[in-house]
C-alpha cells in the first residue's frame, strides 16, 4: 500500500475528518452527521472512562495524531 492509500484507510477507519486552523487557532471537524455523531461518542467515552482523570492523560486521534483529547484532574 502507499503512504496515501494507508492515510486514507486511517481517515475511513476513524470516521470523520480534523484539521487544525492555526491562523485562528481553531479546530475543524467535518463529516456526515453519523461521521459527527461517532466525534461526540469518542469525546463522551474519554470524559466518562475513570482512568482519563488523572491531570494529562490523553489519546491521540487520526492518521496524523494531531487531535489530542486530554484528560485534567479536577481540584
Amino acid at each position: 500500500m502507499s503512504i496515501l492509500a494507508d492515510t486514507i484507510a486511517e481517515w475511513k477507519k476513524l470516521g470523520f475528518h480534523y484539521d487544525r486552523d492555526d491562523l485562528s487557532k481553531q479546530w475543524v471537524i467535518s463529516g456526515s452527521r453519523d461521521e459527527l455523531h461517532l466525534f461526540g461518542k469518542i469525546l463522551k467515552d474519554f470524559a466518562t472512562d475513570p482512568s482519563n482523570s488523572t491531570e494529562f492523560e490523553h489519546d491521540h486521534y487520526g492518521p496524523y495524531i494531531f487531535l489530542k483529547i486530554i484528560g485534567r484532574a479536577w481540584v
